[in-house]
């Protein structure tokens, strides 16, 4: 290990820092990652088992202790639990001792448990390879699990508690008290579960352990007591349920926020963002609006204050906060080595939003925007940490959190310790593909009065293992080793190459930019004129690889947020002068193959007066699968989105180019773009395409459209016709034995169209491509057209695309497939109209799919074509007739 890895090490562990894990819902992903279960290590160690062990090895070299103590933690001296090996409930629960306290057991049937003789009251359910504590009373009151690091390295880990048993006669004393901690010194976390609902108790308590960097045979420490302290005997009824998992992390893979913040307030002065490559970058924002509404609908439009005053509010809780000594709204972090006086857990953050007047409600938002493209598992606890007075209490209180990525909503909890029901909520995502950029939003919104809404807030996001092609990252690594070539190889593949470029227009040629400008301040920069960093197009990065709050060559406005590390800040030039006037990046892809496309986009700095916001656009092979408006100029657009274009058909050195189009002018364009691909897989489908309504002046049974369809290589250019005649009417049209997209294999696909009421009507208009200049018109929603697609595999599986346009504009069209109705959501041929909608069906028994069309109201609507990819029959040739004389 080198030494800048070992100084970070020792800085991270000094800071104590959190960083947590996906371990509830951990992927099955290859990694170096171990995880300990501590119940499945009990159930291996118990089941059937008459002479357990204690310590336990697991299957991973993980060893676990099972320990009884008197007092409450920190525990200095713990022996090994002994007792008798018992089962319990028709030997579904095994264990140490019967049902006399203390004893623990573990659910070894493979099932979740609706009951059992531990399950008294409105309890949650016993979990496969969930353990059970009974505490016992005073001189033995606790049960401890002890988890020994078998060898040196970061480490983390999720614990979750849960009350199975309610007393007939609850008292102050009712309930369990659970710990999580390391060694005998440092106790992260407590809480008290309780289903008699006794003061700051909860019926379930989740914690994510602050990782840290542990020396071997160091302890980590899961316990239950009884809640009366260590003169107490009250213990009835304290049968607790208990997860645990231990994750060996491998460095380097993992976000978390409190490591963020601490790095931040470590230095001076704070940051908002605070941002590196290591890191990510962390936002700290509130948001207002009207007091009625649930939950924000746009969070990039409504959270754009950010929290920029340094503040401590205690000598271990810093952050940024409303005012210095730490009014709300504030993001703080408890910078201490253990719980200390603080209901925060070392590392954890403490959220608190913003008291509102009457009209308002104001969220405080954590934001994330990852560093690098990939697949992305995430865990995010929320606690609240902060019951209210006798004098402001209400069981309306308590806090809204809600998890956003890119805008839309993902889910949400009501926490809160005045209800004693849910006091902590955990969101788990695994393997979710997120473009460097794209931003996670935790909000914290009252969800009564502002009193006592401190929140614990843990969020933990690991990179998974794979392979994404990233322009930024790449851009990054490979200016920084001094290749400063306009022409670049990507991290992963030095096949996969990546260039910067102009255009005239997005469909158009590209001219390389000009060779790259040294440094000038902190900003690396490739521009149209190598002399000169301020001509346009020009596309540059951050050198250092931290988050700026400005960003260079900003025009007339400022910028909204930073310039994240490793963002590629895209330059347009305005189009009224000569010359080439979008601002890309090229992407030659290293093999044949399926690719899956994202993007995210940002308008950097905005000017109401004159500014009308930037096109951003996925194009490949002339088409346009993916576009954005975005704009801090005013108007209705959003100031960032993402973009996203899947199943592209790509031959290697295939180029793919993510443009940014200033639209009208160039005045404050500056947008911030990442960029980047995988390969999903190998292209094995097969594709036939077939054009409607074509013109009778075309000869033959094929189309003159020459596009690519929505799938296939950019050469499978044959498009079927199927021709409707206006002169010469029919109720049905059909094309027979329709030829594969390569224009040479022979199938016997078969499409009929038949319109309900009258023959096939035609509609035709010249402005766009082949195919949308001519289409099967539906003059209304109530007139419809079936088509059937017959002549297929039976029952197998089929993607199937409707293609809706007139000419330049959209088609206006309603489909129904399989029982599913759609109208075009997609883009394709045509550069920011929905023209596509996507179907995955299965044929039937017959070997037919059937569908509808009709438009989307009284407008009229078109079908143009449709692309078809899947399995076929091999070619059946036409019978022959011979006559005989």
């Amino acid at each position: 290990m080198n030494s800048k890895s070992m100084n970070r090490k020792s800085c991270l562990f000094a800071r104590c820092a959190a960083i947590c894990l996906i371990v509830v819902q951990v992927a099955a992903t290859a990694s170096a990652r171990t995880v300990y279960d501590a119940g499945k290590a009990l159930r291996q160690n118990f089941q059937n088992n008459a002479t357990p062990a204690n310590p336990y090895t697991d299957e991973n070299g993980g060893m676990w202790y099972y320990s009884s103590a008197a007092g409450v933690a920190p525990y200095t001296s713990l022996g090994n639990f002994a007792s008798s090996y018992a089962k319990i409930d028709n030997d579904q629960l095994q264990g140490w001792g019967g049902t006399s306290s203390p004893h623990l057991k573990v659910n070894i049937t493979g099932q979740t448990l609706a009951s059992s003789s531990f399950m008294v009251g409105d309890c949650e359910p016993i979990e496969a390879d969930e353990m059970v504590f009974h505490p016992g009373q005073s001189g033995n009151s606790c049960m401890v699990l002890r988890f020994v690091v078998p060898e040196a390295g970061w480490y983390s880990a999720f614990a979750s508690f849960h009350d199975t048993s309610a007393e007939a006669t609850p008292t102050a004393s009712s309930g369990a008290s659970v710990y999580v901690g390391v060694g005998a010194n440092d106790v992260f976390a407590s809480g008290i579960v309780s289903l008699e609902g006794v003061a700051g108790s909860t019926k379930r308590f989740d914690f994510q352990m602050p990782a840290r960097y542990l020396a071997k045979d160091t302890e980590i420490r899961f316990s239950v007591n009884n809640n009366k302290g260590s003169s107490g005997t009250a213990h009835a009824s304290d049968a607790t349920g208990v997860k645990v998992f231990v994750v060996k992390e491998d460095e380097g893979a993992f976000y978390d926020s409190g490591l963020a913040m601490g790095n931040n307030v470590a230095a001076s002065p704070y940051a908002n963002p605070y941002g590196t490559i290591a890191d990510g970058t962390w936002y700290f924002l509130t948001a207002a609006a009207p007091a009625a509404q649930t939950a924000p609908a746009n969070v990039s439009l409504v959270a754009t204050s950010r929290i920029t005053t340094e503040a401590t509010s205690s000598t271990y809780l810093k952050g940024v906060a409303n005012a210095a000594n730490g009014q709300s709204p504030f993001v703080l972090v408890n910078t201490a080595s253990s719980a200390q006086s603080t209901a925060v857990a070392p590392g954890e953050l403490k959220v608190h939003p913003k008291a509102g007047d009457s009209t308002l409600k104001t969220w405080t938002v954590v934001r994330f925007r990852p560093p690098q493209s990939g697949y992305y598992s995430a865990s995010i606890v929320a606690r609240d940490v902060d019951r209210a007075d006798l004098t402001q209490y209400s069981t309306a209180d308590g806090v809204d959190v809600y998890l956003y990525i890119a805008d839309t909503l993902v889910t949400n909890a009501y926490v809160s310790l005045e209800t004693a029901v849910a006091c902590t909520a955990h969101f788990t995502f695994k393997d979710r593909f997120l473009v460097a950029g794209e931003p996670v939003d935790i909000v914290v919104s009252p969800h009564g009065e502002v009193h006592s809404d401190a929140t614990g807030v843990s969020a933990i996001f690991r990179r998974e293992p794979g392979t994404v092609y990233d322009a930024g990252i790449s851009y990054y690594e490979e200016h920084k080793s001094g290749n400063c070539s306009n022409y670049f190889s990507d991290n992963h593949d030095a096949d996969a190459k990546w260039l910067m470029a102009m255009k005239s227009t997005w469909s158009e040629a590209h001219s390389p930019l000009a060779t790259y400008l040294n440094p000038e301040g902190n900003w690396w920069t490739h521009a149209t004129d190598n002399q000169n960093n301020g001509t346009e197009p020009r596309v540059t990065m951050a050198a250092n690889g931290v988050a700026y709050a400005g960003a260079p060559y900003l025009n007339s406005g400022a910028p909204l947020l930073s310039a994240a590390p490793q963002e590629i800040l895209l330059f347009p030039k305005n189009p009224v002068q000569d010359g080439n006037y979008c601002a890309a990046l090229k992407a030659a892809v290293p093999s044949d193959g399926i690719y899956r496309v994202r993007s995210y986009a940002r308008d950097l700095n905005g000017n109401t007066t004159n500014g009308d916001g930037v096109r951003v656009m996925v194009s490949v092979s002339g088409h346009a699968p993916a576009s954005a408006i975005v704009s801090r100029d005013g108007g209705n657009y959003p100031y960032e989105a993402a973009l996203s274009a899947d199943r592209l058909w790509m031959k290697q050195g295939d180029a793919l180019f993510f443009t940014v189009d200033p639209i009208g002018n160039s005045t404050s364009d500056v947008t911030a773009v990442s960029a980047c691909y995988e390969r999903v897989g190998d292209a094995t489908a097969h594709v036939v395409n077939i054009d409607f309504g074509v013109p009778s002046k075309v000869v033959g049974k094929f189309s003159d459209h020459t596009g690519a369809g929505r799938e296939g290589w950019s050469d499978w250019n044959t498009w079927n016709a199927l021709r409707i005649s206006n002169s010469s009417p029919s109720a049905t049209v059909s094309v027979e034995n329709c030829r594969e997209a390569d224009g040479e294999t022979k199938r016997n696909v078969t499409l009929t169209l038949t319109r309900s009421t009258g023959t096939a009507k035609k509609g035709y208009t010249s402005g766009g491509s082949a195919l949308h200049n001519n289409w099967a018109e539906s003059d209304s929603a109530s007139d419809t057209y079936t088509f059937t697609l017959s002549k297929l595999k039976k029952n197998a599986a089929y993607t199937l695309y409707l293609y809706s346009a007139k000419g330049g504009a959209a088609g206006n069209a309603s489909f129904t497939v399989g029982g599913v109705a759609k109208t075009p959501d997609e883009t394709w041929n045509l550069r920011d109209t929905k023209v596509l909608a996507r179907f995955d069906v299965e044929s039937d028994a017959n070997g037919q799919i059937t569908g509808t069309f009709a438009a989307a109201d009284s407008n009229g609507g078109a079908f143009n074509g449709l692309t078809l990819v899947g399995e076929f029959p091999e070619y059946d040739p036409p019978g022959m007739i011979i006559f005989l004389r």
